[in-house]
């Protein structure tokens, strides 16, 4: 159903030297997008993608999951559909950031 699409992704971002797995990927997460979508491409809008990204949030996905998917999505908007996209509204997810466990001074002495 959506083969030109697939093969537009996949030229433009052979342009790009991108490597395959990641051409791979991109077409997996824009298959799923559409099809929960639900509409034509030529009627996507910005919010549609916003929509899309705020229920994957909103189902739990992990930030690197969300943002995988945000890739996907932009590429397809400003590289294939040629859209104006606004990081504005439709931001990434920051990652959590842990900390790294620091030792106590009784546990370096009780190591040394």
């Amino acid at each position: 159903m959506y083969k030109d699409i697939f093969e537009s992704i996949r030229n433009e971002a052979e342009k790009r030297n991108l490597r395959e797995r990641t051409i791979q990927l991109y077409c997996s997460d824009v298959s799923y997008f559409l099809r929960w979508i639900g509409k034509n491409v030529s009627d996507l809008t910005l919010e549609d993608a916003e929509s899309f990204l705020t229920a994957k949030r909103l189902e739990g996905r992990s930030p690197e999951t969300h943002n995988h998917y945000r890739s996907a999505i932009k590429f397809l908007y400003k590289k294939v559909l040629k859209i104006v996209w606004d990081d504005d509204t439709v931001p990434a997810m920051k990652r959590e950031r842990n900390l790294p466990a620091v030792l106590s001074r009784n546990e370096i002495n009780a190591i040394i």
